[in-house]
């Protein structure tokens, strides 16, 4: 696999995984073919136009979300701010980093004073395949009936179940915060589906 395929694969996840995080997305924005894009994105085209690879998202129901990715070697914090400046990150607003190497401590630090997934990092490598369509990961939602929770399993606090890491792939891939409940449903012979909960610490 060429690094064309790569890029196109790792952005094919990433609005895979906006959608499930029910961000309505444009049509200019996933309508891109495989050819269009290695047209617009080859390094050696003298008409390369690398932006093609960032993208917004404004929704009215839902944090504005950027996409950035860095495909440098070494990559120094400044860059990171003067990203985060560029784009203008609001209190409530996301933003992804899609990166060729493993963020720094310095990076990781930056992400650290933001709310947890306001910032996020992926490395390429791990966007490559959409982790929620591999057949031996369950499906997760996200529950709001807390209520009925408590009552079926005759429980005072959601800390009393079952917990799900926020640093978790599938609390990251989602965006699964704090205090969350977490549905999941794994399919069962005899019931047809095992549904089981999980809080997020």
């Amino acid at each position: 696999m060429n690094d064309i395929e790569r890029l196109y694969k790792c952005r094919k996840t990433i609005i895979e995984m906006l959608k499930d995080r029910h961000y309505n997305i444009p049509l200019k924005i996933q309508s891109l073919t495989h050819n269009e894009f290695k047209n617009i994105s080859n390094p050696t085209s003298k008409h390369c136009k690398t932006s093609i690879l960032n993208f917004s998202i404004q929704d009215k129901h839902l944090p504005t979300i950027h996409t950035q990715f860095i495909l440098l070697s070494k990559i120094k914090s400044s860059i990171i701010v003067d990203i985060i400046k560029r784009v203008k990150l609001k209190d409530n607003d996301r933003i992804i980093f899609v990166l060729k190497v493993k963020p720094s401590t310095q990076l990781l630090k930056i992400a650290k004073t933001y709310p947890i997934h306001n910032i996020q990092y992926y490395m390429i490598n791990q966007l490559l395949f959409n982790i929620t369509k591999h057949t031996l990961v369950p499906n997760h939602s996200l529950e709001t009936d807390i209520d009925t929770i408590k009552k079926q399993y005759s429980i005072t606090s959601i800390k009393q179940l079952p917990v799900i890491l926020k640093t978790d792939p599938i609390s990251k891939y989602y965006a699964f915060c704090p205090g969350d409940i977490i549905k999941i449903e794994r399919p069962s012979i005899t019931s047809g589906a095992y549904i089981s909960y999980r809080h997020v610490r």
